[in-house]
């Protein structure tokens, strides 16, 4: 009726009344509040976005504790007139096809990018140009790249990345090498670790250079996995135009191309170090390689056994001996029927080394 009080309930009188209960359920409340709200708070900080911008880049980098995950404005150059901080936690940066760029200024020292001192690093999607190198993994250091470009990046050993971290080598997947140079080996990669091997998935290396060894990979590990990756245009001085192996087997080069390099010594295309485990080829093209010395497409170092399998044509390789494969007295080079023909000035020396040569 008109002017009447309004209804109370008498439930909810009779939950008020309940004094302790409703504190607890209001407690309880609070806490689940305060508990979403901490994780929304931890996953943002996992997940730091940082604006394009170096310096909030540098500082995102030294405060990342181990966990710590980046995420950098997309497409953007973050153009760096010094190094990024040592990873020694674990970091993982995505970055939306953006750029780490050393200054290309007038008086911009030589540095290294990103150093990771026994470090877990995860990049993917970043491309890196112009470091002295682009990465440096020391001291039980470990590495993962997904995606991006390494180009015009320059060092003593790895152009584009430097690895000396027993018992880890660096993993990549989807990258691109390009341009890169070392005045000493591995024009792109270089990883002097004896217990583990490059992984480079779906990679592609093109006009990478080296003054001494490998001009795109120089790897002393252990069973190499070079899956679907292309080797274009590599120069090396000394020998291995694309591939310095040492200690390599079994994962093998399955599905590789290895087209147009070149070396001063042996092996245009591959070098097989001897005392290794030599190179499993079940299916690649080796075509157009040359070598100053011997083993236009494949150099079988002394004691190494290699397999060429069915799948794989070495074809068109040029060299002072050996123009397809060049194999030494002490080394077992299989053909699994794999096709080998017009290379110059051989296609195998010695002569009848090579099963089906």
């Amino acid at each position: 009726m008109p002017g009447s009080p309004p209804r109370v309930s008498t439930r909810l009188l009779h939950i008020r009344h309940r004094g302790e209960p409703m504190k607890r359920l209001l407690a309880i409340t609070a806490l689940l509040a305060a508990m979403i709200t901490g994780t929304a708070g931890a996953t943002a900080q996992a997940s730091a976005r940082i604006p394009c911008d170096p310096a909030a880049l540098t500082a995102a980098v030294t405060s990342a504790a181990a966990g710590g995950r980046l995420s950098l404005a997309p497409g953007c150059d973050y153009v760096l007139t010094a190094a990024l901080p040592a990873v020694t936690g674990t970091l993982a940066i995505t970055g939306n096809s953006a750029t780490l760029e050393r200054s290309s200024a007038p008086g911009t020292p030589q540095f290294t990018i990103m150093t990771v001192t026994g470090g877990d690093l995860a990049v993917s999607s970043l491309s890196f140009r112009n470091g002295n190198p682009a990465i440096s993994v020391t001291a039980e250091g470990q590495l993962s790249v997904t995606g991006g470009t390494f180009a015009g990046n320059t060092g003593t050993d790895g152009g584009a990345i430097y690895s000396y971290a027993e018992p880890y080598a660096p993993q990549v997947t989807g990258a691109k090498f390009t341009g890169n140079t070392a005045t000493g080996s591995g024009g792109a990669i270089y990883s002097s670790d004896y217990a583990d091997s490059v992984s480079c998935a779906g990679c592609t290396f093109t006009a990478n250079t080296a003054g001494a060894e490998g001009g795109a990979v120089y790897d002393f590990g252990f069973s190499a996995g070079l899956r679907g990756s292309v080797f274009r245009g590599n120069t090396a001085g000394g020998d291995g135009g694309a591939l310095w192996l040492s200690s390599n087997s079994e994962a093998g080069l399955q599905g590789v191309t290895i087209q147009g390099n070149a070396a001063g010594g042996d092996g245009g295309g591959i070098y097989a170090a001897e005392g290794g485990d030599g190179v499993y080829l079940p299916a690649a093209s080796v075509t157009g390689n040359t070598a100053g010395g011997d083993g236009g497409g494949l150099y079988a170092g002394a004691e190494t056994t290699s397999t060429i399998g069915g799948g794989t044509v070495i074809r068109g390789n040029r060299a002072a001996a050996g123009g397809g494969v060049w194999a030494d007295p002490s080394a077992t080079v299989l053909g699994d029927g794999g096709t080998i023909t017009a290379n110059r000035p051989d296609n195998c020396e010695p002569a009848g080394m090579v099963t089906g040569c």
